[in-house]
């Protein structure tokens, strides 16, 4: 099985930039992946194209972080020929002001899939626990880095999912969200790291009194703010036809969970992305709103 994607992201209406981040990474053999990365990661040394950017060194693993990092961002548009079915999907939601939310969440959603690849491809491993490990350890070595001057107060979330053509796994820190949309039903998958989700699972709060609670914004949990931060993952037995649904809070803030399905319901895949974030910003748009769709679809052979 491989995944049809589609993706889309808007500032909304009362934001003055997106503190949004999204990436689509896509797994390679071994042979590619080292082709790809090993000028830009690499146990020993560092690579960047100029002298500005964040140096994230932690035991085994150094990389330099810019926005002019081309290379990458080339490798990132043009997957090779030999891509495999599998592909990991993130997106991140920023925090800080003044542009600092906008910053984590850019460093976490290049870095994290770049970091989780690198090491399933150098050690193989279960990705549940290379999933957890890169995002562990690509949050210790950024917070280390950012957490003084001008990195003070950042943070973002993270949302990603893995696919890798048999199943598919779901890593959570913060309140953005992954679902799942199956035989039109939606059902979501990641939990909360959120004030107001554990007054629900206390039972001080129904799901319907959450989605308007005064203080359903207040996170737990997120990335580059603790040093130790442990997500959450998930797995999931992927079926033909079933959607999966990655989206920051300005989505689910405004959309209840049924009217999120009855979009999915009612549309084609090609239109759904549009049509849940327009829905989004008819509500009012008061954060922004970023949707990362993916549909099973039956595997394509690919010629070598």
């Amino acid at each position: 099985m491989r995944l049809d994607v589609k993706k889309l992201t808007d500032v909304g209406l009362r934001r003055d930039n997106n503190e949004d981040s999204l990436s689509i990474a896509y797994w390679m053999e071994m042979e590619s992946a080292l082709k790809l990365v090993v000028e830009a990661i690499c146990e020993d040394r560092e690579f960047t194209d100029d002298r500005r950017g964040i140096l994230l060194s932690e035991g085994e693993i150094s990389i330099r972080f810019t926005k002019r990092n081309k290379e990458l961002k080339q490798a990132a548009k043009r997957p090779p020929e030999s891509i495999k079915s599998a592909q990991l999907l993130t997106v991140c939601d920023g925090m800080g002001g003044h542009e600092k939310g906008e910053v984590a969440s850019k460093i976490i959603a290049t870095l994290f899939p770049v970091l989780f690849n690198v090491f399933y491809a150098r050690d193989g491993g279960e990705p549940p626990e290379t999933m957890r490990r890169a995002a562990v350890r690509l949050n210790k070595a950024a917070h280390k880095q950012l957490s003084g001057g001008d990195g003070r107060g950042m943070g973002t979330t993270l949302v990603s999912l893995f696919f890798d053509g048999k199943k598919a796994y779901v890593l959570n820190v913060g309140d953005s969200r992954a679902y799942l949309f199956r035989d039109g039903e939606l059902t979501q998958i990641s939990k909360d790291h959120s004030f107001v989700q554990a007054l629900v699972d206390a039972g001080a709060v129904t799901e319907e009194e959450a989605f308007d609670h005064p203080q359903k914004n207040i996170i737990t949990k997120s990335m580059l703010t603790d040093p130790d931060v442990e997500p959450d993952v998930f797995e999931v037995e992927p079926q033909e036809g079933d959607i999966f649904l990655l989206c920051s809070d300005g989505l689910n803030d405004m959309l209840r969970d049924s009217e999120i399905e009855e979009i999915m319901r009612s549309s084609e895949f090609k239109n759904t992305a549009k049509k849940l974030v327009d829905a989004a910003l008819e509500r009012g748009g008061k954060d922004n709103v970023s949707v990362i769709l993916a549909k099973v679809r039956e595997a394509v052979q690919y010629e070598k």
